[in-house]
């Protein structure tokens, strides 16, 4: 039997299961059908064909209600399964879509495993850092927090330093430095002297708020403490330095307005660092002029 367009008739489950297919692959178009339902692309043209003829499909796309209508008729395995064939299309598709992966992994249940998308997020947080798009930087490394639960002490710590530096660069600071005291918090329980150090000069770095706080002071002292390298202690020195040079004096209506400079104290941390970098890199020579 046919329709008008020379069409042959077939029940309304034919069409109506390959368009819920396209729905919730957020994608109703011949080439996402076809791939995620296992058929020609024909086929799944005839299928968006009769979802026009029957005005579920419009050119703005499906009615969220018909849409939820149409993936209610697929079997609950099913979905999953398309949702864990997206998340992979999507995990190989590079980094600015896995945020679009990680809806479709939470939706696809066990069948992607969520280490594994754990470690495929914190990689493409990495990149988000280094282009300053910290807006994805931060809710891929949120993720990743929140369903790392097999990390060590250290690999969080080091998720939560690269957690404060999107944060701060958002533009919450608060938070930012909320995040890098944890981060030091674990890296000295894992006796990790590198990510101590770390996480000390970040927390302490920039200090126009916040000269003279006695939280960056007591971890700039304790990471020294863990005896750090050469390197390691001129950043530390710096930090130090820095942090030293000005003691706020009471606010007024929470306002801080004025410091005490404390050069006395600041000044000899501050030539040790420069002397003790003359061999180190470009980063502690830096700090250390600063």
């Amino acid at each position: 039997m046919s329709n008008n367009n020379g069409r042959t008739e077939r029940p309304d489950a034919w069409w109506r299961n390959l368009i819920a297919v396209g729905v919730i692959a957020e994608d109703v178009s011949p080439i996402a059908i076809a791939r995620y339902a296992g058929v020609d692309r024909q086929t799944a043209s005839d299928a968006i064909a009769f979802a026009r003829d029957s005005g579920a499909l419009t050119d703005t796309g499906v009615d969220p209600l018909i849409a939820s209508g149409l993936v209610a008729d697929l079997h609950p395995t099913e979905i999953a399964r398309i949702h864990e064939a997206v998340t992979r299309r999507l995990m190989a598709e590079g980094p600015d879509r896995l945020l679009d992966a990680i809806r479709h992994a939470r939706a696809a249940s066990a069948l992607v495993p969520i280490e594994e998308l754990v470690d495929v997020a914190q990689q493409a947080a990495r990149v988000s850092l280094s282009i300053s798009d910290y807006a994805s930087a931060r809710t891929l490394l949120e993720f990743a927090d929140e369903f790392g639960n097999r990390d060590t002490p250290t690999e969080r710590a080091e998720r939560l330093c690269d957690l404060g530096l999107a944060l701060d660069g958002l533009g919450l600071i608060m938070n930012a430095r909320s995040v890098t005291a944890r981060a030091f918090e674990l890296a000295e329980f894992a006796n990790n002297t590198a990510l101590a150090v770390r996480a000390a000069v970040q927390y302490a770095m920039p200090v126009d708020w916040y000269a003279g706080d006695l939280r960056a002071t007591s971890m700039l002292q304790r990471a020294y403490e863990m005896n750090p390298s050469s390197s390691e202690k001129v950043l530390l020195l710096a930090a130090r330095a820095v942090v030293e040079m000005r003691v706020p004096v009471n606010s007024v209506d929470n306002q801080q307005i004025a410091w005490i400079t404390r050069a006395s104290i600041a000044q000899p941390l501050a030539e040790e660092a420069l002397n003790a970098s003359r061999s180190t890199g470009p980063q502690e020579r830096v700090l250390a002029l600063l």
